[in-house]
C-alpha cells in the first residue's frame, strides 16, 4: 500500500481489521494502512470469498477498523475510523494515535461520507439492531458503549 504520509517508507504494510459478509460469494474487509498510517491510505476491500480475489470497496479513508453492510449488497454501509490522525513519537512527545475516532455512513460505495458522529475515542467494532434501529459502538479507550438511533 502506498505510504501518504510526509514521513516514513515509500510503503505500508496494511493490517486487515473488520470483516463482515456482504453476498453469498464476498465478504467486506477494513484495512487499517499501516505506519506511517497516512490520511487517505485505509481502505474497505471487498474479497471474492470463492477466489480470495481483492477490489477496492471505498477508498481514501484514514483509519478504517470496522464496516458494516446495513440490509443490503448495494448499501448503506457503516464505516468506522479508529482516529483521526497519526502523530509520530519525537521530541514534543511520545506521539500516537489522535482522537477523534469516527463514525462514517455511505449511502452506497461511491457516495461521499456522511459523518454521523466524529467525537469517538477510540472506537474498535460496531454492531447492530435491525429491529429497533441501533448501532453499538465499543470504545477501547475509554471502556464504554456508546448506542446511536439510526431510525
Amino acid at each position: 500500500m502506498l505510504n501518504t504520509a510526509p514521513f516514513g517508507p515509500p510503503f505500508s504494510q496494511p493490517v486487515p481489521n473488520g470483516i463482515r459478509k456482504l453476498s453469498e460469494r464476498s465478504a467486506l474487509v477494513t484495512l487499517f494502512s499501516g505506519f506511517p498510517f497516512g490520511q487517505g491510505a485505509a481502505s474497505v476491500q471487498e474479497v471474492d470469498v470463492s477466489h480470495g480475489t481483492t477490489s477496492p470497496f471505498i477508498r481514501g479513508l484514514t483509519m478504517a477498523i470496522d464496516v458494516l453492510p446495513l440490509g443490503r449488497a448495494s448499501g448503506p454501509f457503516l464505516v468506522l475510523e479508529y482516529a483521526s490522525r497519526f502523530v509520530p513519537p519525537g521530541p514534543g512527545g511520545p506521539g500516537g494515535f489522535m482522537p477523534p475516532g469516527r463514525l462514517l455512513r455511505f449511502a452506497h460505495r461511491a457516495a461521499a461520507a456522511e459523518v454521523l458522529s466524529s467525537a469517538l475515542v477510540g472506537p474498535t467494532s460496531m454492531a447492530f439492531d435491525d429491529c429497533t434501529g441501533e448501532l453499538f459502538v465499543g470504545e477501547i479507550q475509554t471502556g464504554r458503549i456508546i448506542r446511536f438511533e439510526l431510525w
